[in-house]
């Protein structure tokens, strides 16, 4: 929106203001039709007026509606631009963990010196028999 050149803000100004004075021109001639002192030239007017209206009213909305997309896929190449760099970065992150593990050198596992050697253990006798209730 910022990014807007003075043609395009001049434009949106111009239809603003032809629409808000079409709104409040056909309010009047509602009144003014209401009240039943409209002359059949000035209701001829009026449909003549509108109806030429109805294709720059028509223009008016296919130009907005093109600025409104432009807008949204600015904003949406803004945010892939984001999620892009964010996974590049996670992406090079990914890259050196993986050259780290590649590097890291297995060496003996600890677990050799906690745990007893074979034919090392002794068996012990239990104080009762086999089948007997412990108590």
């Amino acid at each position: 929106m910022q990014n807007r050149t003075l043609k395009e803000r001049a434009l949106d100004v111009v239809l603003g203001a032809g629409v808000v004075l079409f709104v409040v021109g056909g309010a009047l001639l509602f009144v003014y039709v209401v009240t039943g002192t409209a002359e059949v030239n000035t209701l001829r007017w009026w449909a003549a007026i509108a109806s030429l209206a109805v294709p720059l009213v028509g223009f008016a909305a296919w130009k907005l509606a093109a600025l409104a997309a432009r807008e949204h896929l600015a904003g949406f190449d803004r945010g892939m631009d984001k999620t892009e760099a964010v996974m590049t970065h996670a992406g090079r992150g990914l890259a050196v963990a993986r050259a780290a593990a590649r590097a890291a050198v297995v060496g003996p596992s600890n677990d050799d010196a906690l745990l007893p050697k074979v034919g090392a253990m002794k068996y012990i006798d239990a104080p009762h028999g086999r089948g007997e209730i412990v108590e």
